[in-house]
């Protein structure tokens, strides 16, 4: 097991310190965290935690519009979704200031979140790192126990969220089979529909990797999650390029364009698909008893280093008397 599936880090990649581990779950009533280390500067993230959580959705929820509205070739103010992006941006910068004239102590971080400030929901505390902000808990020391509460959390909203696919499936067969064209209307719901979709996983895979303490086992169980996030930015991408050869070349090659767009959507639709099937799988027995096997290992192996180090504590004690003596 290699150091870096170990080091506790938040979205930077920058470690934090060893994570406390509780013996309990913290109670849903439990709003406030254990306090950082520095309560003026804490002062700050308890200001700002909750507040850039949420202009970060906003941030989110406009890209998830204006991919799905670039996708689908749906006319729409994209201006607007831009300045608006464009507005949100500063904000991001200004946090990271505030962060770096209070002495925070990743700013690399800040610059994560200023470039891809989607990740700014998983967003730690400035002082340790070691804190995170969330709606319904409020702030909480990232733990184990953090990480099953918000796991079950998303458990059964998430596979309603794929299952919302299976419509858009039936609409698409249907209009194929009778050889009909969706409406403006109908388009611009089945949009709508794929951008809930998108924003969802994306949620939840930023902030459980954020959470997770070993990030690269975490990607490598949901790659299924990564591709659904990744397909829609790869083919806008893709169509973005072959836009500007068309402005060079032929108008004639748009029926390219697309052809794109429409096996992109397919993937996209398709890799939902066996999101479902993953996560209504995930649970058996067969997937859960070999992951809890290497939990108890790992717990287990914990344990042994506690009862080493309290034997020589023990022995260090014993000594001081015997020598007080």
């Amino acid at each position: 097991m290699s150091t870096y599936d170990m080091a506790p880090q938040d979205p930077s990649g920058c470690p934090t310190d060893k994570l406390p581990r509780s013996t309990s779950c913290p109670s849903a009533d439990a709003t406030e965290p254990e306090i950082p280390s520095d309560p003026s500067v804490t002062g700050l993230d308890r200001y700002l935690g909750p507040v850039m959580y949420w202009v970060s959705v906003g941030y989110l929820v406009l890209v998830a519009g204006m991919l799905m509205i670039l996708r689908h070739d749906i006319r729409g103010d994209i201006a607007f979704y831009a300045w608006t992006l464009a507005l949100l941006q500063p904000l991001f910068v200004a946090e990271a200031i505030a962060h770096f004239v209070t002495g925070g102590k990743c700013p690399w971080r800040d610059v994560l979140y200023c470039v891809l400030p989607p990740f700014r929901l998983g967003g730690r505390d400035h002082v340790d790192g070691q804190s995170i902000w969330l709606p319904r808990i409020g702030w909480a020391r990232v733990d184990d126990n953090l990480q099953q509460r918000v796991e079950q959390a998303f458990s059964v909203p998430m596979i309603l969220f794929a299952l919302m696919v299976l419509p858009i499936l039936g609409f698409e067969f249907y209009f194929k089979a009778t050889n009909v064209t969706p409406s403006r209307h109908m388009t611009v719901i089945l949009a709508a529909v794929e951008a809930v979709i998108w924003y969802a996983f994306t949620v939840e895979f930023i902030i459980m990797f954020s959470i997770v303490r070993k990030k690269f086992r975490y990607c490598k169980e949901h790659l299924i999650d990564i591709a659904i996030i990744c397909l829609p930015l790869i083919s806008f991408l893709r169509m973005l390029r072959v836009g500007r050869v068309l402005r060079l070349q032929q108008l004639s090659r748009v029926a390219r364009v697309y052809r794109l767009r429409g096996l992109s959507m397919r993937m996209f639709r398709g890799i939902l698909v066996l999101g479902v099937i993953h996560r209504m799988f995930r649970g058996k027995p067969e997937k859960r008893l070999p992951k809890l096997r290497e939990q108890l290992a790992e717990k287990e192996a914990e344990i042994e280093q506690l009862r080493a180090e309290i034997v020589a504590l023990e022995g260090l004690l014993a000594e001081k008397e015997n020598e007080a003596k």
